[in-house]
């Protein structure tokens, strides 16, 4: 009934101003033909399938959707009212339809070899609440046909003489808008999948929902859940759930101190200054950054805690630790270094570091010098000796407390000093 409302409409509106609005071939994005032949008929659908540049003009790409081995070019003029066919096979381009013509006027396309057509008549037929025309033309009597406003011929792109009758056009269609076509013809969309979410009613079913899936009176823009009813934004928020029932990130659902870790890493859910991102501040009994490996006494793990270690990002310096002389550091943490006179030896200063040593010791002099290097064991056994070494290697000689004697040749004067093998 609305359809014949509207329909009435526009032919009042035509028979008071003898003219209508032009409905354009743009209108139509599928036609459903049946083909007939010796072995009974077929139907199949021609389908609007986008859009491309040829030759700088603007064509609709047209697609046999049963058997799409090869593509339709149709381009449409609405200021002249005219449709043009690609034909991508010659690279021609010729005059398909011409929807300006009036009864009289001749339609000349090289489609019919230019030969002038002579529009013999012009009438107004309806369908699915649209008013369109269709022009009946004929070639001298030799041979007729009929196409009409916005939809084409009995099929779009073949030429009448050879289509007629083979091909019949059951409907045409706006995606699931009828354009023309009886109550049996559907759309071709109607037998497609919903796309959810798109606003499109891609299988033409109204009923088929395509927002609010889970039916809570909410859109998806406002659900953050579309598959669940009992999360939407009128839902009362759960606290440490993992979930976000009320659909509001500013319910605090999680991380009640919002600094940016939920309970499961944040080792005190109820301080901002405590999680994994806070550095550990030490000494404070605090475990600032939630690892319990991260030290926060005993730095150095000496095993000195930072009450009685007077350095504790050393591990080697402790009350445990060998006192190292004239180093400047107080190894044993007894409040001084040990220190020791400069040795020399007929005016030769002589230099002897690292002491405590574990594998190199050197030996430094500020003037040449002949000597001889002899290491004893604290009872007094000889272990080592060397002629003029600037270096001495005792990774191999266990650690302990030895004597090192240096001795000047010929003189023999000596000095022997305290070394710590580590």
């Amino acid at each position: 009934m609305r359809n014949l409302c509207i329909l009435i409409l526009v032919l009042t509106f035509y028979s008071a101003t003898g003219q209508k609005d032009y409905v354009a071939m743009g209108e139509v994005t599928s036609w459903q033909y049946r083909v007939t032949g010796f072995l009974g008929s077929n139907e199949f659908w021609l389908n609007a399938n986008g859009d491309t540049i040829i030759n700088g003009l603007p064509y609709r790409i047209i697609t046999n959707l049963e058997d799409p081995l090869f593509d339709y070019f149709i381009r449409e003029d609405t200021t002249e009212r005219k449709v043009y066919h690609y034909n991508q096979f010659t690279s021609e381009e010729v005059l398909l339809y011409d929807f300006g013509l009036d009864v009289g006027d001749l339609f000349i396309s090289e489609r019919y070899d230019n030969f002038p057509i002579e529009v013999i008549e012009k009438e107004i037929v309806s369908s699915s609440g649209y008013a369109l025309y269709r022009w009946k033309l004929s070639f001298d009597g030799l041979f007729s046909f009929t196409y009409t406003e916005a939809i084409g011929a009995d099929f779009l792109l073949l030429d009448p003489r050879i289509s007629d009758p083979v091909y019949n056009l059951n409907c045409a269609y706006n995606q699931c808008q009828k354009i023309f076509g009886d109550e049996n013809c559907t759309s071709y969309f109607a037998d497609q999948t919903e796309i959810p979410y798109n606003g499109i009613d891609e299988d033409c079913n109204p009923n088929t929902l395509d927002d609010d899936l889970d039916q809570d009176g909410f859109l998806a823009v406002d659900d953050c859940d579309d598959s669940n009813p009992d999360i939407n934004p009128d839902q009362t928020e759960i606290p440490y759930n993992n979930i976000d029932e009320d659909c509001n990130p500013n319910t605090l659902d999680d991380d009640l101190d919002q600094d940016g870790f939920s309970a499961a890493d944040d080792c005190v859910d109820n301080n901002p200054d405590i999680n994994p991102d806070q550095t550990e501040i030490p000494y404070n009994g605090i475990d600032e950054d939630c690892n319990p490996n991260t030290l926060d006494d005993d730095l150095d793990q000496d095993g000195f805690f930072a009450a009685d270690d007077c350095d504790d990002n050393n591990p080697d310096i402790n009350p445990s630790a060998m006192e190292t002389p004239n180093n400047g550091i107080d190894e044993d943490c007894d409040g001084s270094d040990l220190t020791t006179s400069t040795y020399a030896i007929e005016g030769t200063s002589i230099y002897i570091y690292p002491n405590p040593v574990s594998d190199q010791l050197h030996i430094e002099m500020d003037m040449p010098l002949d000597y001889q290097v002899n290491l004893f064991t604290s009872v007094g056994r000889l272990i080592l000796s060397e002629s003029n070494p600037q270096q001495l290697q005792l990774g191999s000689i266990p650690s302990g407390i030895y004597l090192l004697e240096i001795k000047a040749r010929p003189s023999e004067e000596k000095f022997v000093s305290r070394i710590i093998i580590k």
